[in-house]
């Protein structure tokens, strides 16, 4: 039994903008409405009898999965010319190296430069744009070759895991993920990660294991984000909103909940509460998410439809 008008096309409408964990993807088929998985146009339709494929979790918050972030510590930079000493002993005293977190007024700051064109993090940057701008083989190639020298850092090692699990090598990617677990055991991420390849084959065991996860980090929205998509894919809506609704609470300013919220309603056949969630995201991205955290043109459409 189809839900929605067959003719109705949703297009970028379900290209999910989820924040905390990747994009659920979608893609168009004649005759009915049926939610896939990701392809590069993002087309959507829903049958109730498909299934939501369950994205990896992250990025995500972001909505897509992000790329690791390099934990070394930045160097502070600011304007501190209103704090410095005017008097004598200030234009006398030379230039010294200081720590611009203990010594703010000082007229010469002297910082380091550590990074060249071909250096580690610069290459680790151009693998995550690539990553963000959908260019995966161009970013596998760039992590393969840092994994090359670099077996035990944890960015080169979640980086590479994320994309083999973007370019839909799912067993490359968990024994990536596997790797950095030996070495970084408690990097929640990679566990959401892993079990949401393995929710594509037994979604049952991986309600199991992110069960077992949230007893340990009840508050972890890429936990209850992923769950959410389990319990959509097995067609369990009402658990799937509940638990979206939850990491709506926690992050209030995160429209992409809201919206996923609206299409897992959507393809439920409820229809009021759809347009409610619709209505809300708007809001919100509106408010927080300067207008672009949701695609707000295919939103509007799929309200006039609905309407």
């Amino acid at each position: 039994m189809k839900i929605i008008n067959q003719n109705v096309s949703l297009k970028t409408l379900l290209a999910v903008c989820i924040l905390s964990i990747p994009q659920v993807a979608i893609a168009q088929e004649e005759g009915g409405l049926t939610l896939v998985g990701e392809d590069d146009n993002g087309a959507v339709v829903i049958d109730t009898g498909a299934a939501i494929q369950p994205p990896p979790a992250d990025e995500l918050v972001n909505t897509s999965i992000a790329a690791p972030v390099d934990t070394e510590e930045e160097d502070v930079f600011f304007d501190a010319e209103a704090l410095v000493p005017k008097g004598e002993i200030a234009r006398k005293g030379a230039a010294r190296k200081v720590d611009p977190k203990v010594s703010p007024a000082t007229r010469l700051v002297v910082v380091r430069k550590n990074s060249e064109a071909g250096g580690k993090p610069a290459q680790l940057v151009a693998a995550e744009r690539a990553v963000k701008l959908g260019r995966f083989d161009s970013a596998l190639e760039i992590y393969d070759r840092l994994y090359a020298t670099n077996k035990r850092d944890p960015n080169i090692l979640m980086g590479r895991a994320i994309t083999l699990q973007k370019l839909g090598l799912a067993d490359e990617a968990i024994t990536a993920y596997e790797e950095l677990l030996k070495i970084r055991p408690k990097n929640i991420d990679a566990q959401i990660n892993m079990i949401g390849i393995m929710a594509e084959r037994y979604p049952a065991v991986a309600l199991r294991r992110l069960d077992d996860l949230s007893k340990n980090n009840p508050r972890n929205v890429g936990v209850m984000a992923q769950a959410a998509f389990i319990h959509a894919k097995i067609q369990n809506f009402p658990d799937a909103i509940r638990l979206l609704g939850m990491a709506a609470s926690l992050e209030p300013r995160n429209a992409g909940h809201l919206y996923n919220m609206a299409i897992i309603a959507d393809q439920a056949g409820s229809s009021d509460e759809a347009i409610k969630y619709y209505e809300k995201a708007l809001e919100t991205d509106a408010l927080y998410g300067s207008s672009k955290s949701i695609p707000r043109d295919a939103v509007y459409e799929r309200l006039a439809q609905l309407r």
